[in-house]
């Protein structure tokens, strides 16, 4: 539609779709009025939707937001905010309008987003490319960030240094985390093969975009120490070709490349679980 890389809706039915949604839009619920037991609503914007009409933005979100995420397309609750938000456009003026508006957000260019996650360990030297991700010694030293920016300071709490860090093209911060999330896990797994020592604890990520807004969260990962690297302080002799796999986009991979780095990711899942069952699934499929 439009060129747009949301969905492979025609503009005919997407219309059509819209306007039955917008139909359905009723006034929020005043508060304290009572929901029958498993009556389906969803509210926003000071709209709501009700029986049919939270089955039609259930399905409509879906249509919209089904293709793959790893192509940076929106998540669900994006593609929801835009529906509900162009229904009340298209109510407070017309139909015309509000559809005009959906257009407007489903079109829009992918930005540009920096996304770094922390990554406990000690490294000989930094920066060190990892497929398609960088590990930095420090925030600061991410040009990205800069440390004239102030940047760095505030993101220093959720994700110090040392970091991974890669750029992606997508529409919003959970949809830059999820494209990031396949080129953390390739990298994680080149590092678990090349380190010296692996040991556990927490993890850091921080989305950026364009006009500078962060988001952050932690978790539980392991953390490395790589002290041998080659000559040129570029990746572990040896390993080249694994990392140079993982640099290259995934469709230009050779099947080899793409079987090495998947056994490479189950080999580090073995490791990382804490359920036996699992690891040695992981280990499994790692063999195959």
């Amino acid at each position: 539609m439009h060129g747009s890389g949301v969905g492979e809706y025609v503009v005919v039915e997407l219309r059509a779709a819209f306007a039955e949604l917008v139909s359905l839009a009723t006034p929020y619920p005043e508060p304290g009025r009572a929901l029958a037991p498993m009556h389906a609503i969803f509210g926003g914007a000071d709209l709501t939707f009700e029986g049919d009409g939270y089955l039609a933005l259930q399905h409509l979100t879906h249509e919209l937001a089904d293709q793959s995420l790893a192509q940076g397309g929106p998540t669900s609750s994006t593609v929801q905010g835009w529906l509900v938000y162009a229904c009340r456009v298209a109510l407070d003026n017309d139909l015309d309008q509000g559809f005009a508006e959906l257009v407007r957000l489903i079109d829009e260019p992918l930005r540009s987003w920096t996304v770094l996650e922390h990554v406990r360990g000690h490294f000989a030297q930094t920066p060190l490319r990892v497929g398609c991700c960088v590990v930095y010694g420090s925030l600061e030293s991410i040009p990205q960030v800069g440390a004239e920016s102030g940047m760095a300071s505030l993101l220093t709490h959720e994700t110090p240094g040392p970091v991974l860090v890669t750029t992606v093209f997508a529409r919003d911060h959970d949809s830059a985390r999820v494209r990031a999330r396949d080129r953390f896990d390739e990298s994680r797994a080149i590092l678990h093969l090349i380190s010296d020592h692996i040991d556990g604890g927490k993890i850091g990520f921080s989305v950026l975009d364009e006009a500078g807004d962060a988001r952050s969260s932690t978790g539980v990962e392991e953390g490395f120490v790589v002290r041998r690297l080659g000559f040129d302080a570029a990746m572990t002799l040896g390993y080249r070709g694994l990392e140079a796999g993982a640099a290259k986009d995934p469709l230009e991979r050779t099947d080899w490349e793409r079987r090495v780095l998947a056994a490479a990711r189950w080999l580090r899942r073995c490791f990382t679980t804490d359920w036996p069952s699992e690891r040695v699934a992981a280990a499994m499929s790692a063999l195959e």
